[in-house]
């Protein structure tokens, strides 16, 4: 009988990004036409959220991995947790022309500028099973 340990490679690895200790949390603001601050180094696990303290704004990540919807005049709070190592640009997308735009440089388990990309990249080789990298990549269901 083969016995594939690629799987549970891949589960181990989950855990070891989902698990972090000491997570974070930070606070972004909307001011005018800026985030403040508009760009954060904070570690694998922390937790961004976003406020809108006035004005006609979302945040959504430049890839769509997260948005807080619409945009809106109405006062709102959004949180994404960032579970793997990399560079998440965002932007407001009604002001993203005016330069409302910032980056979140996630580092921890893989170090300083570790791409995302490169892990997704990664974990697929390690197994067929394209929702299981999904999942990983945006934490969902990994609680």
């Amino acid at each position: 009988m083969i016995f594939s340990t690629k799987p549970l490679a891949v589960f181990a690895l989950v855990l070891g990004l989902t698990l972090p200790a000491g997570a974070a949390e930070h606070t972004v603001n909307t001011n005018g036409l800026v985030f403040d601050p508009a760009d954060l180094t904070i570690n694998v696990g922390d937790t961004v959220t976003w406020n809108n303290t006035g004005g006609f704004h979302n945040v959504s990540s430049n890839t769509g991995l997260f948005t807080s919807g619409d945009p809106s005049s109405d006062p709102w709070t959004f949180s994404f947790t960032f579970h793997l190592a990399g560079d998440y640009g965002y932007q407001c997308d009604v002001h993203a022309g005016q330069g409302m735009v910032g980056n979140v440089s996630v580092v921890g388990i893989f170090g300083d500028g570790f791409e995302s990309g490169n892990l997704n990249a990664w974990a697929e080789s390690l197994h067929d099973d394209s929702e299981l990298d999904q999942r990983a990549a945006t934490g969902n269901g990994l609680r």
